[in-house]
């Protein structure tokens, strides 16, 4: 549009977003198979944003309801008894706006349903707070420190060396001297000698058990963590994990749109939302 001086607004409506990341999380979490699935952190990420993107969805929401050619022209069934959430919205439109998402979500379902809903109350704030803390370790990844060390050292299997000494005759077509084998026996690390172990941070380790409590970890987990054996972003690669992102963000959508109370409003954000926020 070249002129905006000319376009008068008739209506007011919202692309909603947050459907189309909800389906391409549940398109990852339904290509995780088992553990060692690298598309639950896929799943894990397109989750969280969905859920911040609903977040603003309905802020933009309560900013278009409560404008007065909003409520006059094209929404006239809006009724006089649903002023009291016009009001609420308004409220939402102010205090949602800023902060971190959790508190931003708590605003939301204390606002729309005037103190009678408490997300705590509901089981749904412990998994929305790790969610979005996974969501953080995995965006601000730190540098993973990983430490090699020797066991062993000084013992090598006569098997390998065996191998070894083996090799090196049929390349040099010489027999090795029993001096030479034996100095290659005294200076030989085998793969079996060498081990890495892996630092995790205090945020991780906490973060990693609570997930663990909630069996979302790949098999044997707690022994790999007490090991330090391998980086901690493979242990959350399991399908478990997606499923668990996916049904925490559906069922915070819905129970969000659910505190707001019965009228026209809720029905056309149930129109918008409820269909698209199912894992089935």
């Amino acid at each position: 549009m070249n002129n905006d001086a000319n376009f008068s607004p008739r209506s007011y409506h919202i692309k909603a977003t947050s459907p189309s990341l909800f389906f391409l999380a549940k398109k990852a979490m339904n290509r995780c198979n088992n553990d060692l699935s690298i598309d639950s952190v896929t799943a894990v990420l397109l989750s969280v944003s969905t859920i911040e993107a609903f977040l603003n969805e309905i802020i933009l929401f309560a900013q278009i309801c409560t404008k007065p050619e909003y409520q006059t022209n094209q929404h006239r069934e809006i009724e006089n008894n649903e002023e009291k959430i016009i009001i609420r919205l308004k409220e939402v439109s102010k205090k949602c706006k800023k902060g971190n998402i959790i508190k931003r979500f708590h605003h939301l379902f204390n606002i729309l349903s005037a103190g009678e809903f408490d997300l705590k109350k509901v089981g749904k704030c412990k998994d929305l707070d790790l969610l979005i803390r996974l969501r953080h370790a995995l965006v601000h990844m730190q540098a993973i420190k990983e430490i090699i060390g020797i066991i062993n050292e000084g013992i090598v299997q006569d098997s390998w060396i065996q191998v070894v000494v083996r090799s090196r005759e049929e390349k040099t077509n010489q027999k090795m001297t029993t001096e030479q084998v034996e100095f290659l026996r005294q200076n030989a690390i085998y793969a079996g000698d060498v081990e890495c172990k892996y630092v995790y941070s205090p945020y991780i380790l906490k973060m990693l058990k609570k997930l663990g409590k909630l069996n979302l970890l790949i098999q044997d987990a707690d022994e790999l963590i007490n090991k330090r054996e391998c980086p901690w972003n493979w242990l959350i690669e399991t399908d478990r994990l997606a499923i668990w992102a996916c049904q925490t963000t559906a069922d915070l959508v819905n129970l969000a749109i659910r505190s707001i109370p019965e009228g026209v409003i809720r029905e056309k954000l149930e129109l918008s939302y409820h269909a698209s926020f199912k894992l089935d």
